[in-house]
């Protein structure tokens, strides 16, 4: 029954099955969002990364096919403040399948067809799980079983809305195993060249999963079941001409991802966010996510039907029988256990667990065999299965009933059911099909739960209805339209105020006809990173390296930032950087929003000379303000053996201030700070705090910049978190003698901390005047996706005409605080404006934009540096006056030419590095496959003749 076979039998009723149960179940499940009133467009990554790239990309594949010798656009100007697309877009859609989907459609339809290849992607995971069960002797009633486990899990069903291409590995794996089961058996490698070539094109981060999942497979499978049938050095030989021959034919996508990775953001990140254990809770909870269908951590999202938990049971007790899937569910918890091999899979980064996706197969082939093992089941393993299932049920059970959850105690019910008709029914003819029955019931009320609104919040993160649609039109409620369509400029919003709901975030352009700076990708340019950590930009973060870089003026000016977006009513709608003016303002049609839009004349050209220069060591012992200050002062690069550098000068003020804690008596006078309180907002145990800026007047007209650095924080033990709780609870508002119970609040506290991690590492530090809040915040070592140690930051006040005599400071969570204050007034007058001027008089000329080229005019006086706010990459080349010439990169993160005194006629070009010789390779894999599979043939007819 075990053994893996290719003698497939024709199965076109277990398809005809299989295309009416997923209909039903697709239905059920996708239109309870639907007639709540939702789409299947999430508002955040998918409204912010992906269909803002599938549409731009539908509009390149349909220009490309409507003029195909036109050369390929490798540089957008529409990707943040410039960006590499092919690198960015082959993280996304390059190598998805589905996006290509799009061009059967006009260009006006990407949105419903986005939505409409969620569930074909989800369709096609059972295609290939049946496809793979098919290799075994199994009864439809097995594969059938096993085919929906697979498919409709917590895991799949969050990805399938959240992360769409996620689910493109669960497609790709099943058909690995096979394509190595062909070798193993002695036929030709080629489908499994194939497939592993679409496993490195489909997507650069998941070929690193599924490809370290196949090598584990094929070790295990040798090792278990053929070490002794095949010669090693011969199968090792096909195997790695296999590896080689696909790594060669998708160079041409992996190569440029290489490159990108490795000079992005995310390079050089925490490993594991520092854990080498996870938190308590983690491991309190892990039980319950196999069939759990609510949130999780580390993307511990299993989600099976409760049948899969009697089917492990199977396994292990006929462990025997099952050598290969036993020794992968030992493997698989063991690897569960410590955060090293989530980040290992995960990059060298955060310890995110999608590795389990290489779990799903296993697991629903337990499934399959279970079902068709059940008529030879005896006794002693119905004990065994009871008594497994009392514990398992102890341990899912009692976290969730002390937290007072409900949604574990849905799929309890289907266990105890399972059970129940296996000790029924285990020697009836028509088991495996009630089995079944009651499987698809239980994947029904758990993608129904998991979907409704009104038993899960999930379904709230959803865009209503032709929301996205509504959003991309009126982004910028028409006022855009007043702004010139040019590369030359940038725009940008407010920080924390330009809010549509439902959390959508605007991180990504969303109009192709401006260029928004902020970018919201996975992979990012690392200059963004070196230039906004050079300046402690506190919105930073790995895959939003700008954001509105905290609304500080000068360095939006440099950005090139030449209109904002605000929104009146919310919050820091004044806080407008200096020198923007209001231009115009537009009111909702229901007349409840209206958004506003400034603009200034002091952005910085595009590209400009600096005569100043200073070094780059010069430069790095700076303050993050001073860095700032010294963008319209000079240029700092590395060598500056060619040039006589300039002192920095700087007109930042230091500004005198003290703390003072305002709710008890006393004074702080030094800047370090120790603070206990409640992780409660506004608890009375909590102290409050404030800044008192001494002599205020002496710094008018200037940006407020608080410096916080050696940032520190501990949270409270457990301990003291119950006897806070214990205080609150006596001393809460509206508290009387009756209504408290030191005793319950203390367990909790016990049992909050234990199963959620309530007095976990997060927090935030912020600071209120009266024109603005701004905070930073520390999020927990369970966030995969932004989390960064928090060291070192600046936070803008805004510009002050009227410098505020008083900040307060906001801490958020209990535990101990310390930090360094340094407050500093930037100067924005005529000093500053007389430098803005000068540098736009040292603009690059007659500026021309083409495909992945930018060029123009400039004469200079003196030597001096050719600078701009094009990020800095290896793929730019420059030529002067005809003559290639060195890319530098000035202030650290962006391109620049050394130029000589003279006329100097400027062409930037843009290549995506390793592209050339990514498609060379390519192409000789290609040869390399071609030559393997006509070389065979043609032996064999040498032979015959």
């Amino acid at each position: 029954m075990y053994k893996f076979h290719f003698d497939l039998k024709k199965s076109k009723m277990m398809y005809l099955y299989y295309l009416i149960i997923f209909a039903i179940l697709a239905g059920l499940i996708f239109g309870t969002y639907k007639t709540s009133g939702y789409s299947l467009i999430q508002s955040h990554d998918p409204a912010e990364q992906h269909l803002p790239i599938l549409e731009n990309y539908r509009q390149l594949l349909g220009n490309f096919i409507t003029h195909p010798f036109q050369p390929l656009k490798m540089w957008s100007w529409n990707l943040g403040i410039g960006a590499d697309q092919f690198q960015t877009f082959a993280y996304y859609v390059i190598g998805d399948v589905f996006a290509y989907i799009t061009l059967l459609f006009p260009s006006s339809a990407v949105v419903t067809v986005y939505q409409f290849t969620l569930v074909l992607r989800l369709f096609c995971v059972g295609l290939s799980f049946i496809f793979f069960a098919r290799h075994f002797k199994l009864s439809t009633s097995a594969i059938l079983t096993g085919t929906f486990i697979y498919q409709f899990t917590s895991f799949s069903l969050y990805s399938s809305v959240m992360q769409p291409f996620f689910l493109t590995p669960f497609i790709i794996f099943p058909l690995l195993i096979i394509g190595i089961e062909k070798i193993l058996q002695g036929a030709r490698p080629h489908f499994f060249i194939l497939v592993l070539t679409w496993t490195f094109i489909s997507n650069f981060y998941f070929s690193v999963v599924l490809g370290i999942g196949a090598l584990l497979y094929l070790i295990l499978r040798y090792v278990i079941y053929y070490r002794k049938r095949l010669k090693f050095f011969k199968t090792a030989a096909i195997f790695l001409f296999s590896a080689i021959t696909s790594l060669l034919v998708s160079s041409i996508m992996l190569l440029p991802a290489m490159i990108s990775v490795l000079d992005s953001t995310r390079s050089g990140g925490l490993f594991a966010n520092g854990l080498k254990v996870f938190p308590i809770y983690y491991y309190i909870n892990l039980p319950a996510q196999l069939i759990a269908s609510g949130q999780s951590t580390f993307w511990t999202k299993f989600g099976f039907s409760s049948f899969a938990v009697l089917a492990i049971i199977h396994i292990i007790y006929n462990r025997k029988k099952y050598p290969l899937l036993i020794t992968t569910f030992i493997m698989g918890l063991i690897m569960l256990l410590f955060p090293l091999f989530g980040a290992l899979f995960n990059g060298f980064q955060a310890p995110s667990n999608r590795w389990i996706l290489l779990l799903f197969v296993p697991v629903a082939l337990s499934s399959s065999l279970f079902i068709d093992s059940l008529k030879k089941m005896d006794l002693a393993e119905l004990k065994f299965m009871g008594k497994c299932l009392v514990g398992y049920l102890i341990l899912v059970t009692v976290p969730f009933y002390i937290n007072g959850e409900t949604e574990i105690f849905i799929p309890i019910i289907f266990l105890i059911s399972f059970f129940a008709i296996i000790l029924l029914y285990r020697l009836r003819r028509y088991s495996g099909r009630i089995l079944l029955s009651l499987v698809l019931l239980n994947l029904a009320a758990t993608g129904i739960s998991y979907a409704s609104p009104f038993t899960n919040t999930f379904s709230h993160t959803l865009m209503p209805s032709d929301g996205y649609q509504s959003l991309s039109k009126n982004i910028f409620a028409d006022l855009d339209k007043d702004i010139p369509k040019s590369n030359a400029f940038r725009v940008s919003t407010i920080s924390r105020n330009y809010n549509f709901g439902a959390d959508f975030m605007l991180r990504n352009n969303l109009n192709p006809d401006v260029n928004l700076i902020n970018s919201y990708y996975s992979i990012q340019n690392g200059s963004l990173s070196t230039f906004s950590n050079n300046l402690q930009n506190s919105q930073y973060n790995n895959n939003v390296p700008l954001e509105n870089f905290d609304d500080r003026t000068i360095a939006n000016n440099f950005l090139g930032v030449k209109y904002l977006f605000t929104k009146s009513g919310e919050l820091n709608d004044t806080k407008i950087p200096y020198g923007y003016r209001l231009s115009r303002s537009n009111l909702s049609k229901d007349k409840t929003e209206q958004t506003n839009l400034y603009e200034t004349k002091n952005n910085f050209p595009l590209i400009y000379w600096q005569p100043n220069v200073i070094s780059d060591a010069r430069y790095t012992k700076l303050s993050a303000s001073n860095k700032e200050r010294q963008l319209s002062k000079a240029v700092s690069i590395a060598d500056t053996s060619d040039f006589k550098q300039t002192e920095p000068v700087s007109d930042v003020k230091n500004v005198s201030f003290t703390v003072e804690k305002t709710k008890n008596t006393g004074q702080l006078n030094e800047s370090t700070i120790p603070v206990i309180g409640n992780e409660y907002h506004n608890n009375p145990v909590l102290d409050t705090y404030h800044i008192k800026i001494k002599d205020a007047k002496k710094y008018q007209n200037s940006e407020l910049h608080v410096s916080l650095t050696n940032i520190k924080h501990e949270a409270l033990s457990v301990k003291d978190q119950m006897n806070l709780a214990v205080l609150n609870n006596k001393i809460g508002s509206d508290k009387q003698l009756l209504d408290t119970n030191a005793s319950l609040a203390s367990q909790k506290s016990l049992s909050k901390q234990l199963t959620t991690g309530s007095s976990g590492t997060s927090y935030s530090i912020g600071l209120k005047s009266k024109k603005t809040t701004n905070k930073i915040k520390q999020l927990g070592v369970d966030n995969l996706s932004f989390f960064k140690i928090l060291s070192d930051t600046t936070l803008n006040m805004g510009y002050q005409k009227k410098m505020p005599e008083s900040l307060e400071l906001l801490l958020s969570n209990s535990g101990t605080y310390s930090f360094k204050i340094k407050v500093t007034a930037v100067p924005l007058g005529k000093t500053y404006m007389n430098e803005v001027k000068t540098i736009q008089k040292n603009k690059l000329h007659s500026l021309k934009f083409s495909t992945n080229k930018v060029g123009g005019s400039i004469t200079t006086k003196e030597p001096g540096i050719l600078t701009s706010s094009i990020p800095y990459s290896e793929g730019w080349i420059a030529t002067d006056n005809g003559h290639t010439v060195s890319v530098i990169k000035t202030n650290e993160a962006f391109i620049g030419l050394k130029l000589q005194k003279g006329t100097h006629h400027i062409v930037y070009s843009y290549k995506t590095p390793g592209l050339t010789t990514g498609a060379i390779l390519s192409v000789l894999g290609l040869l390399i496959w071609f030559v393997s599979i006509l070389v065979p043939v043609a032996w064999a007819r040498f032979k015959n003749h």
